[in-house]
């Protein structure tokens, strides 16, 4: 490959999008190809040139992680690193800058060219993608421990799918800051969609129940599936200890009848 000539090597990086530079082996900036990136920052092309880069202003806080990133490169290494770069009026942004040795024609390193550029846009597309996730998260958790008020002093918490440890932790979590909140003194736990359980989810359901009770609101599980009465006892899971009712629609009846509502059909039929 036919190697560039200085003229060359200059006019290729004055074509490049981003800002480039060319440094000696004390780190004197002698080429730079976007000058108005220097304007934007706040500064003169005499004030940079022929400084050493880590004695630029705008390099000043970050000296030592641009100076050792520079001597790598003069030992022929690529370096590539990220940056807080500042600006004459103080206000900071993120950059990034690649370092690497700079050769002449006999392949003797002679300097050091850098390529740099902003990555504020990229942090702040980056920040609001943290952001979306940590909402969908918060949105999934919710739809994970969809615990609802069914009637006053009553909760409802209908657990679907698959349960492991940690959506059965964040499931107490929820349901005990929702007794607190609402001052509830009943809660219908329904396990109907819980295909299987295991020890440690087993033992998260009996502690919610119990944490629940020590809050002065009473557990009722229901819709207990035969596999998991199966896992249940195979603990040794005393059924004697809490409320369990055949469905969802028993439990309300439990509830209701044990806050002194009569629970009975209209003689009209409901007309």
């Amino acid at each position: 490959m036919k190697q560039l000539t200085a003229s060359e090597y200059l006019n290729l990086l004055n074509s490049m999008s981003t800002f480039a530079a060319i440094f000696d082996k004390d780190g004197r900036l002698r080429f730079i190809n976007r000058m108005p990136l220097l304007k934007s920052l706040g500064y003169k092309e005499e004030e940079v040139l022929g400084t050493p880069l880590w004695e630029c202003m705008h390099f000043k806080r970050v000296a030592s992680e641009v100076k050792e990133a520079f001597e790598r490169a003069l030992k022929g290494e690529s370096v590539q690193i990220e940056i807080e770069a500042s600006r004459r009026d103080g206000s900071t942004f993120p950059m990034l800058i690649y370092f690497g040795p700079l050769r002449d024609e006999s392949g003797e390193i002679e300097g050091v060219v850098a390529e740099a550029k902003s990555v504020k846009e990229q942090k702040e597309l980056e920040e609001r993608l943290k952001r979306a996730i940590e909402k969908l998260k918060a949105s999934q958790e919710e739809l994970m421990t969809p615990v609802v008020q069914v009637w006053e002093n009553i909760l409802a918490l209908p657990i679907i799918g698959i349960v492991d440890s940690y959506r059965a932790q964040k499931t107490m979590e929820t349901l005990l800051d929702k007794i607190v909140e609402t001052q509830s003194e009943m809660v219908i736990i329904d396990i109907t969609g819980v295909a299987s359980m295991d020890t440690e989810v087993a033992n998260h359901l009996v502690k919610t129940v119990k944490a629940a009770s020590l809050l002065g609101c009473t557990c009722i599980i229901t819709g207990i599936r035969p596999e998991v009465a199966q896992t249940m006892i195979h603990l040794g899971i005393n059924f004697h200890e809490f409320v369990t009712k055949r469905d969802m629609q028993e439990g309300l009846k439990y509830c209701l009848e044990r806050m002194g509502y009569e629970i009975r059909k209209r003689a009209d039929g409901g007309k």
